[in-house]
């Protein structure tokens, strides 16, 4: 965000879609600081397919550290135990090789290759589709 004004529109975003039911949004704090260093949600919930998808995003100063492996698998647990989902599901730009180890490290399998489905400042990326199937 870079105004205030953007700040508390993204909160009443978050806000409205949480109350839908198909979003739940986790902030990641840093223990010693109280300092927010991150978020994890679930989103775009099919209750009748019950899949939905998860993604995550962290301050570059924190990556690297097993905040992402680990904050993952405590939604996967959620997703899983708390909210009965079936399947998760994750979107990865090809060159984002630290999620795509976040996600191999929670056991999501690589499903997928679509192509140039990320176009971000003025280059096309390539889009891994990553899942995990909750066995029973």
């Amino acid at each position: 965000m870079h105004t205030i004004d953007e700040t508390k529109e993204l909160i009443e975003e978050i806000l409205k879609r949480e109350s839908a039911g198909n979003h739940y949004y986790a902030s990641v704090v840093l223990k010693s600081t109280q300092k927010i260093i991150g978020t994890v949600m679930i989103f775009n919930i099919n209750q009748d397919a019950r899949h939905a998808e998860i993604g995550y995003v962290f301050h570059k100063d924190y990556w690297g550290q097993g905040y992402g492996t680990k904050s993952v698998m405590l939604m996967v647990k959620f997703a899983f135990e708390s909210l009965k989902l079936h399947k998760l599901h994750a979107r990865v730009v090809d060159s984002n090789i630290g999620s795509i180890r976040v996600l191999e490290k929670n056991g999501f399998e690589l499903e997928g290759r679509l192509k140039d489905y990320y176009f971000i400042e003025g280059t096309y990326y390539d889009g891994l589709f990553f899942g995990k199937i909750q066995w029973k």
